[in-house]
């Protein structure tokens, strides 16, 4: 279902390829107000902010499909998500006193374990600090790497770029500085033992709006 939805997207008419860069897809998007996907609306914008930046350029709408689907479950969105007020993070509960490396054992031993389900919640969140890893970093090889982790391989490159992000997002954390940790992602905020914007999948979900758990709208959408 979900490929359906995304072959609709990525031939939505406001597209034009190839897409050089993330900021080119955000404005594109954006020109519809909101967007359908697994049956739920959505606004458009922090959609499209998901897809990272190593994922550019998009050479083809075939291009964005290939590469959202692969987004898509890696992030556990494949299928019908109910936020969590209190997830689970890898390596068990959410402490403040747990030290960037005991946090990127977990993340490297969970991304390599093979009994470990592509639909586990542990993995999803170990997948997605990885994402947010090699886009942070800027890693020229980001896109490889991150497949590399999907398929159970933790490389050397990636262990650097997740100990870079881990000890930035700890310091931002320990400075109270919350705003440098959203622009992130919020999904980040799991990690510590603070009060943490509920999301799914990394997008920060607004209660104010309904029906869905995300920003849902009447509006007609891409």
């Amino acid at each position: 279902m979900h490929d359906e939805d995304l072959t609709r997207i990525a031939n939505s008419p406001q597209l034009r390829y190839p897409v050089a860069t993330k900021a080119d897809f955000v404005v594109q998007m954006a020109q519809a107000p909101t967007v359908i996907f697994h049956g739920t609306r959505y606004t458009t914008s922090p959609v499209a902010e998901l897809i990272p930046d190593f994922f550019f350029p998009l050479t083809s709408p075939d291009d964005l499909v290939m590469k959202a689907s692969e987004l898509v479950a890696s992030r556990g969105l494949e299928t019908e998500v109910s936020p969590v007020a209190s997830p689970r993070v890898p390596g068990g509960a959410r402490s403040r006193n747990r030290t960037v490396e005991e946090v990127m054992a977990d993340v490297e031993a969970i991304v390599m374990d093979p009994d470990v389900p592509e639909t586990d919640q542990e993995r999803v969140e170990a997948l997605d600090i990885v994402t947010h890893a090699l886009q942070f970093v800027g890693h020229p090889q980001a896109l490889a790497l991150w497949r590399d982790a999907t398929a159970g391989h933790f490389r050397a490159e990636t262990r650097e770029a997740v100990a870079t992000l881990l000890q930035q997002v700890t310091t931002f954390m320990e400075e109270g500085d919350y705003d440098a940790v959203t622009r992130i992602c919020d999904c980040l905020f799991d990690l510590y033992d603070v009060e943490a914007p509920a999301h799914v999948g990394g997008l920060r979900i607004d209660h104010s709006l309904a029906p869905s758990a995300l920003a849902a709208h009447t509006d007609e959408g891409a």
